[in-house]
């Protein structure tokens, strides 16, 4: 694993800030869609579905202090959304999803109701994103249970991540979300970062988002022919990069996911472009390892029919899947915001 340490820790604090805008430009102005508290300011995105939303709130938690607070929450962010505020909203939407996955997750000690069944608590969170403009496809969460290995996807298949069998110690809920690609999140040591950045969190009780000493996971992502052909253009290097969030003033360059690890991850983007450098040991470049990798690539379809994560939300727009035909591959301990980086590019080890 490549680590590169960085001088100083300024702007780290940009990781925080996860979801800041959408991907997505909110969609226009819907008849009767202005929201009732805007105070005169004009606005045109569709009201925040505000009474669906506090609906699903009193359904999944308990009377009192739990579905006051959620409740509080909801408002806020609906209020903020009619002012025509876009960063603030959606940044607090992805906290109040943050803390519906831990609740969830702690069952069965009374956070919820038990009427917060799985389809219920996606049904919120779909609601959530959606309602603030940021697509619900971009989206994957699933139920890690220690001794079983878990694969995560967003409902797009553009992106996800597998947990070992043994990764945790604990119940922990895997949650993936996309970044806005301006500004880019990621504190590198001079290498050049490009979308799609992805937030993939955990959430546990003893609040850790390492894996067990010795188990790796998996991450991957479909990236345009855009970007890889800028870092083509530079002689340059894809590779997965990220801060891991453990305080560190730290940039780490992930190893290469080999090409049977990235197929298992069952992504719409079958090819990978950078394979580890075991694949050409093993067949020497050439015919055998076009057919190696053809293989995968077909064993990879196959996979990505499966069925997807028990929480993941339904889809809200359609994928525009057209020019991710591609994707990088990367080996990880620690879970956190990623990006595509040009390993070539600023100063390396």
């Amino acid at each position: 694993m490549r680590h590169l340490l960085l001088a100083a820790l300024s702007g780290a604090l940009v990781l925080s800030a996860c979801s800041d805008q959408s991907p997505q430009p909110p969609t226009g102005p819907q008849p009767g869609d202005q929201p009732m508290f805007d105070k005169g300011v004009p606005c045109g995105t569709p009201a925040f579905p505000l009474a669906n939303a506090n609906t699903l709130v009193k359904l999944v938690y308990p009377n009192g202090a739990p579905e006051n607070n959620a409740l509080a929450k909801v408002f806020d962010i609906s209020k903020k959304w009619s002012q025509c505020k876009v960063a603030d909203p959606q940044a607090k939407v992805v906290e109040f999803v943050k803390t519906l996955y831990a609740d969830w997750i702690a069952q069965p000690t009374s956070r919820l109701t038990p009427q917060a069944t799985a389809g219920k608590v996606a049904e919120l969170i779909s609601l959530m994103y959606s309602g603030v403009g940021l697509a619900a496809d971009n989206v994957g969460v699933g139920s890690y249970t220690p001794g079983t290995a878990l694969r995560v996807r967003a409902d797009n298949n553009n992106v996800g991540t597998i947990i070992p069998a043994n990764g945790f110690n604990e119940p922990t809920v895997v949650a993936i979300t996309r970044l806005p690609d301006s500004p880019p999140p990621l504190v590198t040591f001079g290498q050049d970062q490009f979308p799609p950045f992805y937030d993939i969190t955990v959430t546990n009780a003893s609040g850790t988002h390492n894996l067990v000493s010795g188990e790796v996971g998996i991450v991957g992502f479909c990236v345009t022919d855009a970007v890889l052909a800028q870092i083509a253009d530079n002689d340059g290097d894809p590779q997965i990069g990220h801060n891991p969030t453990d305080g560190l003033p730290e940039f780490e360059i992930l190893d290469e996911a080999s090409a049977d690890e990235f197929a298992d991850l069952g992504l719409f983007c079958t090819i990978q472009a950078n394979p580890a450098p075991i694949i050409t040991q093993l067949f020497h470049g050439g015919d055998l390892g076009e057919l190696a990798l053809g293989t995968w690539n077909a064993a990879s379809e196959s996979v990505a029919s499966a069925a997807k994560a028990i929480l993941m939300p339904q889809p809200v727009y359609a994928a525009a899947v057209a020019d991710l035909s591609t994707g990088v591959g990367g080996r990880t301990t620690k879970y956190s915001p990623f990006g595509v980086v040009d390993a070539f590019s600023g100063e390396s080890e």
